[in-house]
């Protein structure tokens, strides 16, 4: 889980040294560097995504498997402040448009709790094998995480078994052992979702 850990101090550190308080958005220079006229913000995607479609994304991403609204409202905030401008020119913003998805529909929360092995690998191959959009996913042994993220608050093993958990706002499914199961419960929720 020591990347979670991790995650949290780079949002932490893009937050401190990025973040346009009051404009929205993320500079491309740090507050720390060389000061300029000007401090650039580039916000179109071209060949590689843009910082602001990449901080958006990334802050969505992590406040859905942490429960952080500080940075789900900071990309919210620069989602709204180029609304009007996405759907003139989506084309300019495919990458923000993916955190534009994860902002308006509720994440899909994976956990899979469990000591590592074939039963757990079992599990964990259904998410590998299938495309989940605006997903998140962690995977640990029982015990381990829940003060990192909710998603792994009281997920507990099943008879003994790994678990697969699957949930939306940290409220779950109940969980699942076998992969034919996850896979059903995955193949619904992504039909409600159509």
């Amino acid at each position: 889980m020591q990347w979670l850990v991790e995650a949290g101090a780079a949002a932490d550190g893009l937050v401190t040294l990025f973040a346009d308080d009051e404009r929205g958005g993320f500079f491309t220079t740090g507050s720390d560097a060389e000061a300029l006229i000007v401090r650039p913000k580039d916000f179109q995607d071209n060949a590689t995504p843009s910082e602001n479609s990449l901080a958006a994304d990334g802050l969505l991403r992590l406040s859905a498997i942490t429960g952080d609204a500080d940075g789900a409202q900071r990309a919210e905030r620069w989602l709204a402040t180029l609304a009007s401008v996405l759907g003139e020119h989506p084309t300019a913003f495919a990458y923000l448009l993916e955190a534009l998805e994860r902002a308006v529909r509720p994440s899909l929360e994976l956990a899979i709790v469990g000591d590592d092995g074939p039963a757990r690998d079992a599990l964990v191959d259904v998410l590998r094998t299938r495309v989940l959009p605006g997903s998140v996913r962690v995977t640990a042994p029982a015990g381990v995480g829940a003060e990192l993220t909710p998603l792994l608050a009281d997920r507990t093993l099943v008879d003994g078994q790994p678990a697969a958990y699957v949930c939306e706002h940290f409220a779950c499914r109940l969980p699942v052992t076998d992969p034919d199961a996850l896979r059903a419960q995955l193949d619904g929720l992504l039909d409600a979702r159509r």
